[in-house]
Formats: C-alpha cells, sequence, structure tokens
C-alpha cells in the first residue's frame, strides 16, 4: 500500500521506511494508494485519488548532476541525511560513486527521494522544484 497526497499542486508520496500507520499517513493528508501508477499519472480531486491517462508526450526523465545534488542539498542541511541512506545500502553506495549522473527514474534514486520527502516538508522546500535546481548541463 502507497499514501499519497496533493501539496502545493504537486503530487507526493509518503516514505515507505519507517511505516508509521495509516492513521498516521491519514492525519497528514495521505491516502493510500494499491495501484502502481506513478504519481505522475495521479491525482487528487474531491479527496479521491483519480488515475490519469497516460499523455501521448512521454517527457524524458530529469537527469541530475551529483556535484549539484550534494551542493544544493547541504546548503539545506539535508546532504548528511542523503549522504547517510546512501551509505546503508552497499549496493546503492557502489552504483552512486560509480554513476556520472543520476536519472529520476533509477529505482535507487527514486527509493532515496522517497526518503527525502519528508524532510523537504520539514524546511518548507518543495521536492520537484528543488531538483530542477540539480539539473546536469
Amino acid at each position: 500500500m502507497r499514501y499519497v497526497r496533493k501539496n502545493n499542486n504537486t503530487m507526493e508520496e509518503a516514505p515507505t521506511s519507517p511505516f508509521r500507520g495509516a492513521g498516521y499517513y491519514n492525519s497528514n493528508g495521505y491516502l493510500a494508494y494499491s495501484g502502481t501508477l506513478p504519481l505522475s499519472r495521479l491525482d487528487i480531486v474531491d479527496g479521491a485519488i483519480v488515475e490519469l491517462e497516460a499523455s501521448e508526450e512521454t517527457a524524458e526523465p530529469r537527469v541530475f548532476s551529483k556535484l549539484k545534488l550534494r551542493d544544493n542539498l547541504a546548503a539545506l542541511g539535508l546532504w548528511d541525511a542523503l549522504k547517510a541512506a546512501i551509505e546503508s545500502s552497499e549496493a546503492i553506495a557502489e552504483r552512486w560513486e560509480l554513476a556520472q549522473t543520476i536519472r529520476e527514474g533509477d529505482a535507487d534514486f527514486v527509493a532515496l527521494k522517497t526518503q527525502l520527502a519528508a524532510q523537504f516538508e520539514v524546511v518548507g522546500t518543495n521536492l520537484n522544484d528543488f531538483l530542477d535546481t540539480c539539473l546536469a548541463e
């Protein structure tokens, strides 16, 4: 089960670890979603999750500079959290070290991004807007 909500017209998914229980998510505006569609294909209308049709145009996933991610996260005081998440898995740490850039759809990055989502709420920054500042050139 996934928990999603709409925050400032942006769909967000609750971090999966640690699981805090349905009551916690419901009280924080999340709705339970058992489907498999990505957030880009979901919306919330009148308090219900709506699955959107796939668009004809499929946008290329964004590609991020690791250095820009590190520097911009450090400026927000969040780099240590991401660094710890990366280092918590030997496989993720090795892939991070070998990668020159990070593709938005990469499964490891999606998991890391999900872990950071709650921390971005605390600092009052929209995660997707932040990631736009980290695009590789």
